[in-house]
């Protein structure tokens, strides 16, 4: 069981939102600390999250 979980909130091209959750919270911390320039255009590895479409607010 993990100790916890990160939720990224990102949003794709033409402003498509999507929330990615997963188990390595480190890795989440990492990417928190990076500036812009290291996370434009950054492809986040699909094994890693879970995605929902959308931001929390926005689901019903």
């Amino acid at each position: 069981m993990p100790d916890g979980y990160g939720l990224l909130h990102a949003e794709g091209e033409g402003g498509t939102r999507v929330t990615l959750a997963t188990a390595d919270v480190e890795y989440v911390r990492a990417l928190a600390g990076a500036s812009p320039e290291i996370l434009a255009g950054l492809e986040l590895p699909q094994d890693k999250f879970l995605s929902r479409a959308g931001w929390p607010d926005d689901w019903t």
